[in-house]
């Protein structure tokens, strides 16, 4: 679907998120190789490929095109320069105050607020490193539509428990709910990465801890329920309720994102 053979090499400020930074008609792109050897491109994948291509926000990374080999198949994004948000997080030389947070925390909720009013209705597979930076500090969405990708060519990939970190309860529980994701699942994950930006800290917190366990504890609704701990202080008490209601167990009861994004309007008006 792309224009010409993007020209690739190894990009290692992101090799955490297994992309290959390449040159593409004199930009830089992200290449994103799936798990998807020795496949044919069919009407039907095309046409959902061509889809993702009209999918266009200013919070959302744009999707150009398929790279194929014959034996990989991998998605074109464009590149954010300051990397994915795991990494902004990381970096010591980056101060993330409240000004910064509070951006971040708009722009994500106006990105997936877009999505879901796409034909994809749902993400399925956020989580810290497939939100990207761009090098005007703005946060986008990226690696959206891959689950459908997977079910069009019949491909059931495993997961590891490490990028189930940022999965809702209800979805860990159900596999096939989870292969798709749901709107609420969404604005799970939200929560668990906005504490990640508020903390500035790992999924959950916790350093060391195998990933089996804190799923193993988040689904089975033990009370009080397993979740990031939150501070009694160093955080902006409307924050702290953003992200108490958005991982609430019952998914019914989470807020959606167009609900949060007039919840940060209400909270900008007169600035």
């Amino acid at each position: 679907m792309s224009s010409s053979t993007p020209n690739r090499h190894t990009d290692t400020t992101r090799s955490s998120a297994g992309r290959n930074l390449a040159c593409l008609n004199g930009e830089a792109v992200f290449i994103k190789k799936l798990s998807l050897p020795h496949i044919s491109l069919r009407s039907k994948l095309l046409k959902y490929l061509a889809g993702l291509r009209e999918i266009r926000h200013e919070n959302i990374n744009a999707f150009v095109g398929c790279y194929m080999t014959p034996d990989s198949f991998s998605l074109i994004f464009e590149h954010c320069q300051r990397g994915c948000l795991q990494d902004v997080i990381n970096n010591k030389g980056i101060i993330l105050d409240w000004d910064f947070k509070f951006s971040l925390l708009t722009d994500f909720i106006r990105g997936m607020e877009f999505l879901h009013s796409t034909c994809l209705k749902a993400h399925g597979r956020l989580k810290s490193t497939n939100c990207l930076v761009s090098g005007r500090w703005v946060l986008k969405i990226t690696d959206f539509g891959i689950p459908n990708i997977y079910t069009l060519t019949d491909i059931h990939p495993v997961t590891r428990p490490e990028d189930k970190l940022w999965t809702a309860p209800e979805l860990l529980r159900n596999e096939c709910l989870a292969t798709f994701g749901t709107k609420p699942g969404d604005v799970y994950s939200f929560a668990i990465i906005m504490h990640e930006v508020f903390y500035e800290t790992l999924p959950y917190g916790l350093h060391d801890t195998p990933a089996e366990w804190i799923l193993d504890r988040v689904m089975s609704a033990e009370q009080p329920l397993f979740r990031p701990k939150l501070k009694a202080s160093g955080i902006p008490p409307v924050y702290r309720q953003i992200l108490e209601r958005s991982w609430l167990e019952n998914p019914g009861l989470r807020p959606t994102f167009r609900e949060l994004d007039e919840q940060i309007q209400q909270l900008t008006k007169g600035k």
